[in-house]
């Protein structure tokens, strides 16, 4: 047996320690030994040291992820669900809170569920983005700054960022997107605080922070005028990317540095261009979905007692500086959940199509293709409607492989 080539090869392994090390043992074993008086191992004994010192160091480099990885009990209802996203019908993540923010992640469609991560010592209100089946983010808030917790690897390891800042009490909320695991950004919103005055705890700005690294070093290079504890934020390009909060959008075409903002349309019959003014007293939910650097659709819906009484969608061709009425896409649709494909591809989740229990109310939606989607169900109307939180709420997650013919539960973790 040549045991120095099996070393090698047991050593050989990608990420190893010390690639150094590895190459200092092997040459010391091409040296000759010193003269030692000792009694000759049997071929079959130094066969058995030599494989059970093989067996050991491939031991060692496959057992060492972090035992976190424990399984969870399944259950089809929670009260604690933040967020969830499948990649694909059998790969999914959730996010929970329970005390902390807990990822956990399914690799066979929720019938079984391993905890990724457990974040404690964040404010509430941390977010999670999924990048793919082995990429994940969390973002969040501490009493230092902005926190990023991310993974490359299905969540057996994760590294923690703190984004630390001279007014960490300023800041009152924190959102973040990466386009690759290694270029992100981080919004932080800023209090409005001047002087020796107490701050008030409404947002006045946001700051914007970008990594190219994965999160190990972070610089300021612009803001927002945006007055909201969170933004949502979609880049689909290095340099191009969109932030939507606060009644406005804000656009950047050069990977964050300037921003335009523009006014969020809000025009809806009988109400005119200020709902509340005129006496409609409506609740207001905004997604944009951006396909290029110039072509987008905004979605607008208006809830009244948290039912849906209008939708309006909004299109541009410049890169969100100006809108158009483009309501006409919605004119076969109800009063579900749209997700937008293309200007004139949308998938229409009604709550009808998934024969809802009484008390249950259709909150959300998702898809990986036109046959694979899911539904997130609430017993709290204003939750569904509007996004509104309570500590009795409860959640349940449906999908569909057959583009919505057929429902039917998906496990959830019970944390």
């Amino acid at each position: 047996m040549d045991v120095r080539r099996e070393l090698e090869d047991a050593l050989d392994i990608d990420d190893f320690p010390s690639r150094t090390l590895l190459s200092r043992a092997m040459s010391r074993l091409d040296q000759p030994r010193g003269r030692k008086s000792y009694t000759p191992l049997s071929p079959i004994a130094a066969g058995l040291i030599a494989a059970a010192l093989i067996a050991t160091l491939v031991a060692v480099r496959l057992n060492s992820v972090p035992s976190g990885q424990s399984v969870l009990p399944t259950t089809s209802t929670i009260d604690n669900l933040v967020d969830y996203r499948f990649v694909s019908p059998d790969l999914g993540w959730l996010h929970a809170y329970h005390g902390g923010d807990i990822i956990a992640r399914t690799t066979d469609g929720g019938r079984t569920w391993h905890r990724a991560l457990n974040a404690d010592g964040l404010y509430p209100g941390a977010s999670m983005q999924v990048l793919d089946g082995q990429s994940a983010v969390l973002v969040g808030r501490n009493t230092q700054g902005g926190v990023i917790w991310l993974t490359v690897d299905g969540g057996a390891y994760w590294q923690s960022h703190v984004v630390p800042t001279s007014f960490a009490t300023y800041v009152i909320g924190a959102s973040g997107y990466f386009l690759t695991p290694r270029l992100g950004w981080l919004f932080l919103a800023r209090a409005n605080c001047g002087g020796m005055m107490a701050c008030i705890q409404a947002p006045e700005s946001q700051l914007v922070y970008q990594t190219t690294d994965g999160g190990y070093h972070w610089s300021y290079v612009g803001s927002t005028d945006q007055r909201a504890t969170s933004v949502a934020i979609q880049f689909v390009s290095p340099n191009f990317g969109v932030a939507l909060g606060g009644g406005t959008m804000a656009a950047t075409r050069d990977s964050g540095r300037t921003w335009k903002s523009t006014e969020v349309p809000v025009f809806l019959p009988g109400c005119g261009a200020v709902a509340v003014a005129n006496g409609c007293n409506l609740e207001f939910r905004q997604a944009v979905t951006m396909f290029n650097a110039n072509d987008g659709i905004l979605l607008v819906s208006a809830f009244r007692d948290y039912a849906l009484v209008s939708r309006a969608a909004y299109a541009t061709t410049d890169g969100g500086l100006t809108w158009t009425d483009a309501s006409i896409s919605l004119r076969e649709t109800g009063g579900g959940v749209v997700l937008f494909l293309g200007f004139d591809t949308l998938l229409d989740v009604e709550p009808g199509s998934l024969q809802l229990p009484a008390g249950w109310y259709l909150a959300a939606a998702q898809y990986t293709d036109v046959k694979h989607e899911w539904a997130t169900i609430s017993n709290s109307r204003e939750q569904a409607a509007v996004g509104a939180r309570h500590a009795d709420d409860l959640f349940r997650v449906l999908t569909t492989a057959d583009g919505g013919v057929t429902w039917h539960a998906v496990g959830l973790p019970q944390i």
